[in-house]
């Protein structure tokens, strides 16, 4: 091919490519290769090392246009080629940095394929490794350490990826690239648990007076990238259990953008109010994460993050003694949607009825009071009602096997937990605070024990049937059901003390005193520290007193 059809070709081609007509520029470039390589065998040696050098540039633009257009696969093939140091010295080192763009972007798209993107993602860090060991003062290394980092970061090289942002952020401070380097150096340490040296990587871009430790303002980071940066901050103080400090940072996210518009919210800002709420509650702050989870309820209701915001927002209130309160929102969250995926509604409604109704033993007995049992009386019986019906819907669903993995339904706010036993206790409890119900209370105790073996609530209703029927003068029941406890639950620790005193009770009651003695000695001995020791002791006392009584009436020796 003569040397200056050669020349008008490759005009022609680059003319295109400068105008972005990249599917016109890739014709011609084909056209112009293909046409050098039929002509090469006849061209003489000086001739063909000439037009070798414009047809590896050729290759080159080739491949620029062809990443332009997505081309990734066809793009990498042709930086590839001109990869050569020797063959090709004034191409080979932005080639290399192709090359690692092309493979990673085509890693990108082959994530359903995991196998062919990580072989992708390993070939796009050894293209970028080259080019910074062969060209360690490259104007590209920035963007090569940026994506070696990336490409390890994918593989789950976590370590590899700190140490790739790293080099960038000491190498390059000043570089575009640092900011998403400390974002990487971040986020690779989260995923190695390193909360610490992730908010170490992360403050300086939050820091109000600089960023990268030079005189750019923190509002010169673009506000996607600002957000992030606290998101990452606030995931690593969360980490470090600095529940306070993480909330706030989650607020930055969660707030509406500087750049806000009419057009769809940021990404993330739903997700972000969710974990503001959940650090304000683990700090301690309940009420403000009530108000935070109400807002994320309001604001984002068809967001995966926004379920079951009303329920956490009351249980919030529960924490924050607003017991009254919660009950309200819990009745109208479960009157709004009685089915089997809401029983979470109805044993948090059950729980803060039950302790709405708590009054201190010294409440004056006014007006007041008054209005406050009768209100609290139809709180109880209203959730009553409610857990009724749960319980009803519950008993509808399939049933399977009482174990570990599958018991638990999982309801719409993420908690794993056997509704109909949870439920069946629930009912037991707002009964027992209805004085009028105890009877009824009891039974359904004693219910709940029996429908639901093998389960924590079955168990806690068995102790409390016991109780409850101690209560009720029924010694006989009382000391059977502690004593199916005491064997049930062998483990139970306190509850085990508990259902002795019951069984003590129960047996001194029905005049039975031996058994009520070797009740009493089981506690003292197996419970010598529990606070209720000195009773106890007292209680043996006047057992053996009686029984000693009783057997020097009848003729027998005391001991």
């Amino acid at each position: 091919m003569a040397a200056s059809r050669v020349a008008a070709a490759y005009s022609s081609a680059a003319a295109l490519q400068e105008q972005q007509l990249f599917d016109l520029a890739i014709a011609e470039w084909r056209a112009l290769i293909a046409a050098s390589d039929a002509a090469a065998a006849g061209d003489a040696a000086g001739g063909a090392a000439a037009e070798g050098a414009i047809v590896g540039r050729a290759r080159y633009n080739l491949g620029v246009c062809l990443f332009q257009t997505a081309d990734y696969a066809a793009a990498a093939t042709q930086f590839a080629a001109v990869a050569d140091a020797e063959a090709f010295p004034k191409l080979a080192e932005p080639a290399l940095a192709n090359l690692g763009l092309a493979r990673f972007n085509l890693a990108r798209g082959r994530e359903a394929e995991p196998q062919r993107a990580a072989e992708l993602y390993r070939g796009a860090a050894d293209a970028l490794q080259q080019l910074l060991s062969r060209y360690p003062q490259s104007p590209q290394a920035p963007l090569a350490w940026y994506y070696r980092g990336e490409s390890a970061a994918a593989l789950a090289q976590h370590d590899e990826a700190v140490a790739a942002f790293s080099q960038l952020v000491q190498r390059h401070p000043e570089s575009p690239f640092t900011v998403r380097g400390r974002i990487g150096v971040a986020t690779a340490s989260l995923a190695l648990g390193r909360a610490d040296a992730a908010e170490q990587a992360i403050s300086p871009l939050l820091d109000t007076a600089s960023v990268l430790d030079t005189a750019a303002p923190m509002q010169q980071i673009p506000p996607a990238l600002r957000r992030e940066a606290f998101r990452l901050r606030g995931e690593a103080r969360l980490a470090a259990e600095r529940y306070a400090d993480a909330a706030s940072d989650f607020a930055r996210v969660a707030a509406p953008a500087d750049d806000a518009t009419d057009g769809p919210r940021p990404a993330g800002q739903d997700e972000a109010q969710q974990r503001q709420a959940y650090c304000l509650y683990r700090a301690g702050k309940y009420r403000a994460a009530a108000d935070v989870y109400d807002l994320l309820a309001a604001g984002w209701p068809e967001s995966e993050f926004a379920q079951g915001a009303g329920l956490s927002a009351a249980k919030c209130l529960m924490a924050a003694g607003e017991n009254a309160a919660a009950a309200g929102r819990l009745l109208g969250i479960w009157r709004a949607n009685p089915a089997a995926d809401n029983l979470a509604a109805a044993h948090w409604l059950a729980r803060a009825s039950v302790q709405a109704g708590t009054r201190p033993a010294d409440a004056p007995a006014d007006a007041n009071a008054a209005a406050a049992i009768a209100n609290n009386r139809k709180r109880l019986e209203a959730a009553v009602a409610a857990v009724d019906e749960a319980i009803a819907i519950a008993a509808r669903q399939p049933r399977r096997p009482v174990d570990s993995q599958n018991a638990a339904a999982v309801d719409r706010a993420g908690e794993r937990r056997a509704w109909p036993a949870e439920l069946a206790l629930d009912r037991g409890d707002l009964l027992y605070n209805l004085p009028d119900k105890r009877r009824q209370a009891a039974e359904a105790y004693a219910q709940a024990a029996a429908q639901h073996p093998g389960t924590p609530p079955g168990a806690l209703a068995r102790r409390r049937a016991a109780q409850a029927m101690l209560e009720l003068g029924e010694n006989e029941r009382a000391a059977a059901l502690a004593t199916a406890a005491l064997t049930a639950d062998a483990e139970a620790g306190a509850g085990q003390a508990d259902m002795l005193q019951v069984l003590a009770a129960a047996e001194q009651a029905a005049g039975n005193t031996d058994a009520a003695i070797a009740a009493l000695r089981r506690l003292t001995t197996e419970h010598a520290d529990d606070a209720r020791l000195g009773a106890w002791a007292q209680r043996l006392a006047v057992c053996l007193a009686a029984s000693a009584e009783s057997d020097s009436e009848a003729g027998e020796p005391l001991w």
